[in-house]
């Protein structure tokens, strides 16, 4: 919440505030939280980052891990 407002900010609005704080590329800190997400033991290594970082969003840790279980189908190769 802003200092003295009502006003809410967004994860996006905080991670820029962030970034311009620190100077640190805004990508930068997303990529740490998606990681945040992931503790190494749950990493899938066949699944690709933009995967992780797309579940990452899904709050329940349970859901988000039982979610990447379930590896996507690849139309194009036909294979999971």
């Amino acid at each position: 919440m802003a200092k003295g407002t009502d006003d809410l900010f967004t994860v996006e609005d905080s991670v820029q505030m962030l970034a311009d704080d620190t100077r640190v590329a805004r990508s930068r800190w997303r990529t740490g939280w998606t990681a945040s997400c992931w503790p190494q033991a749950q990493r899938k290594a066949r699944i690709s980052f933009t995967v992780h970082k797309t579940l990452a969003s899904v709050q329940d840790e349970h859901e988000r891990s039982a979610a990447i279980q379930d590896e996507p189908f690849n139309m194009r190769s036909s294979t999971r």
